[in-house]
């Protein structure tokens, strides 16, 4: 009695149903008592991801999409480019076309119709005077800069007229359009009537 009271003591019922649990043991004469504990569960607590298992997907740039990336800028760059670089040369080309074309114009008329007619630049205004079919025309090239005469050679200033007869033009010239990055030459050839452009030297 002495030992079941010390146990009882020690591990004291909880509940009065945990009394009936008690087992009883026989040891050399004396009646021992040992009180079986209740064997409590203890829940594991399992620690999730605040993040969503279909959002922990990679949201980074794989190198193969980098490299994609960079060939595809790349490209953009290598076609537009040209076209920023080309913008003022564009100017100066479209301005050399235009100017061919009222060469060809004044040459060809005054030969088919068996009349005179005159050009007259003024390098100072850089504007050009002649006889157009709507009379007499007026014309700004910002980029002239000189003409070449068979005559006199090189002209950079003041003002120069050229006449056109039933046999064309009176002599062979080269006009200058200079721009920052190149020179563009229109050539009349009094012989043969031909007007050509070409390319002078690429300004550095």
């Amino acid at each position: 009695m002495l030992t079941e009271a010390i146990q009882l003591r020690i591990f004291p019922p909880r509940h009065d149903n945990d009394m009936a649990q008690l087992l009883r043991l026989n040891i050399g004469g004396f009646s021992q008592a040992r009180t079986t504990v209740p064997f409590k569960r203890v829940r594991r607590k399992i620690l999730h991801s605040p993040v969503p298992r279909q959002m922990t997907s990679k949201t980074g740039f794989t190198l193969l999409e980098l490299i994609v990336v960079i060939f595809v800028l790349s490209l953009v760059l290598a076609v537009s480019l040209p076209s920023f670089i080309g913008m003022g040369e564009s100017k100066i080309q479209s301005d050399a076309k235009r100017l061919a074309s009222i060469l060809r114009y004044l040459n060809d008329t005054a030969i088919s119709a068996k009349e005179s007619l005159s050009l007259k630049i003024n390098l100072q205004d850089k504007t050009i005077q002649y006889n157009g079919p709507d009379g007499e025309k007026t014309e700004t090239f910002q980029a002239l800069s000189s003409i070449e005469l068979q005559s006199k050679g090189m002209v950079s200033e003041g003002e120069v007229t050229i006449f056109f007869g039933p046999a064309g033009a009176s002599q062979s010239f080269q006009m200058h359009l200079s721009s920052d990055k190149q020179d563009v030459i229109i050539a009349l050839n009094a012989v043969s009537g031909r007007v050509k452009i070409k390319q002078g030297e690429q300004q550095t």
